[in-house]
């Protein structure tokens, strides 16, 4: 159904280092040039952290309005405008702050 499904085979009996394989796997094949988090608890702080240190040159955007531990990540980055604090609907933001053309044509597919 995905054509970008990779699974990453488990740690057996080792929960944390399951997931430490595959979000190693998740955030080091590729060149990201940004990163959105959305809600989530310490799956997000340690996948922020992560990402962060794979990828330093890249956009760090966390959402607030839905909580969770991007709401925390958002109040500890001081360079992202506090309107975005208040946002229900964040489309905007992100066009904005991912510096994204709205006349550019995307693709239908991740094929």
């Amino acid at each position: 159904m995905f054509g970008n499904f990779i699974e990453t085979p488990a740690t057996p009996g080792d929960q944390d280092a399951s997931l430490e394989r595959m979000r190693q796997s998740m955030l080091s094949g590729h060149n990201y040039k940004a990163a959105i988090f959305i809600g989530g608890m310490e799956g997000i702080r340690d996948e922020y952290n992560l990402f962060s240190k794979l990828n330093p040159k890249a956009i760090l955007l966390p959402i607030p309005s839905p909580g969770g531990y991007a709401r925390t990540l958002f109040e500890r980055t001081k360079s992202l405008p506090q309107e975005l604090n208040g946002a229900v609907d964040y489309t905007y933001w992100l066009y904005k702050l991912l510096d994204v053309d709205l006349a550019t044509k995307r693709r239908a597919s991740l094929k």
